[in-house]
């Protein structure tokens, strides 16, 4: 039979829940003042009274959601996902969408960067971290275009620029023009 209970109820060794759907689930006021939830096998879910926005954890993610649709997801290797649920790429972070930094994206390790992209004064910046040079490269890796900030020179089509200006095509009918403007 189904109890109501009308007054606090003091559980010093935790709630455990079991029947209905969910097979087994426990509540725990840890000593270090912390909720604990364990929820069942198949994971764990917080909800508004509308069930519309949600946290939820399972076994293999976590994921939050508004507007009864997925927004964010952690997934179990640990890439975040925004604005997606599955991708095919290994990329730690994958937003679907816009995206907006007020700051700097940052390429290099915790501690150090090796170069820096940034909104500079309404222009899009590619900044190195001391003379470290700067390049473009093609999804097989090849250069596109090739900065070396030490002897500041440009390479297209080279990484290894010989001039102030090196251009390399090796299609002949591609070629470097320079023009008066009309």
């Amino acid at each position: 039979a189904q109890q109501a209970f009308y007054t606090k109820i003091n559980a010093g060794a935790g709630v455990q829940f079991s029947g209905g759907t969910v097979a087994q689930a426990t509540a725990v006021l840890h000593t270090n003042n912390v909720l604990y939830l364990r929820g069942g096998s198949g994971g764990l879910f917080l909800q508004n009274a509308d069930g519309s926005e949600g946290m939820y954890v399972a076994n293999d993610r976590v994921q939050i959601e508004t507007a009864s649709t997925e927004r964010l997801r952690v997934d179990s290797s640990g890439r975040v996902l925004i604005n997606a649920t599955a991708t095919s790429f290994n990329d730690v972070l994958y937003v679907n969408g816009d995206g907006y930094a007020s700051g700097a994206w940052r390429v290099g390790t915790s501690s150090t960067y090796v170069g820096k992209m940034t909104n500079n004064s309404g222009k899009l910046t590619f900044e190195s971290d001391g003379d470290r040079d700067i390049q473009f490269q093609s999804s097989n890796n090849a250069s596109i275009m090739y900065i070396d900030t030490s002897a500041k020179s440009v390479g297209i089509g080279t990484a290894s620029p010989t001039g102030v200006l090196d251009v390399l095509s090796t299609d002949a009918q591609r070629y470097a023009r320079f023009r008066a403007p009309n």
